[in-house]
């Protein structure tokens, strides 16, 4: 494998190197502080180092005759004509290959074996030059000085308990102990065999970029190993290595990551999609990265940036993530509207959310209010199946709403038309049970309504359950339910009375909620038989929607019938429909 040029731009150099090349004077690597943690454990450590020694172990070859091994690329910021070099990518490769360096070093018993090997630790000084010893690689500031002391020089660590340090530190000296014992198991001859399998056959291709939009966009199309790349890396190189300050670097990447830790990788990653659209209000058309870049600008001034937008909005969005609002007025609405919100099957009305939560966060009455609104949009939008590209324009509106982009206009995007409101309503009186994704999530919601907003249930083990089942056999007790059908409702409407009869069967006031277990075994009893042994739950487990039949001694057509129109009025005095809209639609009916 020669060392050619593979790709040649006027910012942009990529080249095969071997680790003899890449651990030399050429180079002098530093973890910029905005980098993660150093994550490989010895999982990761240990494959590497066992794909290595096969790969130098391969039967019947003479060494020269060995192929070259591949171990992956890294992306450095480089100025051609200097050594340092900020890796911007393979930062946990590059550091596990210093710590074998160090373990193959410290498992040898000769000064001239520990002198050959050190060179790749550390770039020796020249007193001619009046240059002193450097070390290749320079860790993130925080981890530095422990990756200084016990990987590179090698110092005693024995009285360190991975329990007891951070789980960069971890990760850093268990990986260091796990070669220490993989190498002392090894033949002289393997060893030695090794060593030099490492320093010339082994390669990585070096990505030099002079400026750093060229390093990221390679960085952004690239892996490292056993860990994918996410926006988030690339926007926290390039916001949190825009601050010149090292100290302020520090700073905000203790509070990315902690934030990064408290969301989750991938929470925290959709928490930027949020901010997208919480800038651009609308639906996006080109790569995430890009986006935020162009307008949500962050690097023109990442502090106030990360101090007035992102740590906020982190907070906002975990209350979302934890459906919970620890305010001071003791005010439980937001929580329960956060609570009613997570019920749906989309996160488009989270960008919004978010935005209210920083904005309102200490005017509670005011974002009790927004809330409240948001919620009521939300589910009309989810009710009536508006799609993603409905749901986006409009919630859109909402962001330019609070923004103050469109205080002159008479229309609030929050309120609920009057032709809304006859869809939901509509919506509402329709075989519920028959529309996808809708049940569940409207059943739980009304029972909430239905207590106040005290109820809180793992929704994993609720399940929907039939009053008059589904199923009703010949002379069986559900066997005449229907029997009066044409008094409640008319049935030209229907292609025959079946469908008219499964409609009714589906619809609202015919549907209670079980946890999963009483279910299965509700099958197709009476309702007598149901009601108690079925249905009949412990006050503290209780679903107000289902204690509503419990109460019941005996289940009609009437009383389903009654129940529907109570549960739709319910939902209108909850969401604050306008009577006059309610009264206008039950005359229609």
């Amino acid at each position: 494998m020669s060392e050619v040029t593979s790709t040649s731009y006027a910012t942009l150099r990529a080249k095969e190197k071997n680790l003899s090349r890449v651990f030399s004077d050429d180079y002098l690597f530093v973890i910029p502080p905005y980098q993660r943690p150093y994550s490989w454990t010895i999982e990761e450590a240990g494959a590497l180092f066992s794909d290595i020694l096969e790969a130098s172990n391969i039967d019947e070859k003479k060494f020269e005759a060995l192929p070259p091994y591949f171990l992956g690329s890294i992306v450095l910021i480089k100025d051609p004509q200097k050594p340092t070099s900020y890796v911007v990518d393979g930062q946990q490769r590059i550091t596990t290959l210093t710590i074998l360096w160090s373990a193959l070093r410290d498992t040898t018993s000769t000064d001239t074996e520990k002198t050959d090997i050190g060179q790749y630790i550390k770039q020796a000084g020249s007193a001619s030059k009046g240059t002193q010893d450097k070390f290749r690689l320079t860790a993130r500031a925080r981890d530095h000085e422990f990756f200084h002391d016990y990987i590179q020089l090698g110092k005693d660590s024995s009285d360190e308990r991975l329990d007891k340090i951070s789980d960069p530190k971890a990760n850093l000296l268990g990986n260091y102990r796990h070669l220490i014992e993989r190498i002392s198991e090894l033949s002289l001859d393997a060893r030695t065999r090794l060593i030099r399998f490492l320093a010339t056959k082994c390669f990585l291709v070096v990505v030099e970029a002079s400026d750093e939009d060229s390093a990221y966009r390679v960085f952004s199309v690239m892996n490292d190993r056993g860990l994918d790349l996410s926006p988030t890396d690339i926007f926290k190189a390039d916001i949190i290595g825009s601050i010149e300050d090292d100290q302020k670097q520090i700073k905000y990447t203790d509070d990315w990551e902690r934030w990064e830790e408290t969301l989750g990788r991938e929470n925290f990653a959709d928490l930027f999609s949020h901010i997208r659209m919480i800038y651009r209000k609308q639906k996006q058309q080109d790569s995430l990265i890009k986006e935020v870049k162009q307008f949500v600008k962050p690097t023109q001034e990442p502090e106030l940036f990360i101090k007035e937008k992102l740590l906020p909005y982190c907070e906002a969005y975990n209350d979302i993530l934890r459906r919970s609002f620890e305010g001071t007025s003791g005010l439980q609405s937001i929580s329960i509207h956060l609570k009613n919100l997570s019920l749906l099957d989309n996160a488009d009305w989270q960008p919004p959310a978010i935005l209210a939560l920083s904005k309102f966060r200490n005017d509670e009455d005011k974002l009790e209010e927004f809330l409240f609104k948001l919620e009521r949009l939300a589910f009309f939008m989810f009710l009536t199946r508006r799609d993603v590209n409905v749901r986006i324009r409009r919630y859109g509106e909402v962001l330019r709403f609070l923004d103050g982009e469109n205080e002159t206009s008479e229309i609030d995007p929050l309120v609920i038309t009057e032709d809304e409101q006859h869809e939901v309503l509509d919506k509402l009186d329709s075989p519920i049970y028959g529309a996808s994704k809708i049940p569940k999530p409207l059943l739980l919601r009304i029972d909430q309504a239905l207590s106040d907003g005290a109820a809180s249930y793992d929704q994993s083990i609720i399940q929907i359950e039939h009053v008059c089942p589904q199923t009703r056999t010949v002379g069986g007790p559900w066997e005449g339910f229907y029997s009066k059908l044409e008094k409640y409702d008319d049935l030209s409407d229907y292609e025959d009375r079946e469908e008219a009869e499964i409609a009714w069967t589906n619809s609202l006031g015919n549907l209670v909620l079980l946890t999963r277990k009483k279910n299965i075994q509700a099958y197709n009893y009476d309702f007598e038989v149901k009601r108690t042994k079925y249905f009949k739950q412990d006050d503290a487990n209780s679903l107000a929607i289902t204690n509503q039949v419990v109460s019941e001694t005996k289940w009609t057509l009437k009383k389903l019938n009654k129940r529907s129109q109570r549960l739709i009025k319910l939902m209108v005095n909850t969401w604050k429909y306008d009577e006059a809209v309610y009264d206008d639609w039950m005359e229609s009916e």
